[in-house]
């Protein structure tokens, strides 16, 4: 018996979590930087980086973002869970990976990085949360309140 407490926390943290997907069974496409879904958690691998600040300007999540190199062109990209707490508002957790190609210059260059979340706003058509979370990063996790247009 001292582990029905914990299987009812189970199972009504599993109820509170759902894939929004449109009639037809599908999630809605991304756009090259964001990927909503059809990721295993082997593909959240990624550089090392510092993640300092995130914000939303219009439909654009705007990342401080700071990275060992400096000499080519780094990417960074975001994969988003498919399923949704159904709160209100919904909340969803996206995560941020850096992509290194192969830079071996050892500056550590802080940028603003601004990636098109407008798949994220177009699934929820509505204010949302996102949590993100910066992968192979020391960063903590940043709380994003989109309010809508």
């Amino acid at each position: 018996m001292r582990f029905a407490p914990l299987f009812l926390v189970l199972l009504l943290t599993a109820c509170d979590a759902e894939s929004l997907q449109d009639p037809d069974g599908q999630l809605p496409p991304g756009n090259g930087a964001v990927q909503i879904g059809g990721f295993e958690r082997e593909d959240l691998r990624g550089t090392p980086f510092d993640l300092r600040q995130a914000r939303f300007v219009g439909n654009d999540i705007e990342l401080t973002v700071a990275y060992s190199g400096g000499c080519m062109e780094h990417g960074f990209r975001l994969l988003a869970d498919e399923a949704v707490a159904l709160s209100m508002p919904p909340q969803l957790g996206v995560h941020v990976i850096h992509d290194d190609p192969g830079d071996d210059c050892e500056a550590y260059p802080t940028e603003v990085r601004r990636i098109d979340a407008s798949p994220l706003v177009q699934w929820f058509n509505s204010p949302f949360v996102v949590h993100l979370h910066p992968v192979d990063s020391s960063s903590d996790v940043i709380t994003l309140f989109w309010e809508g247009k």
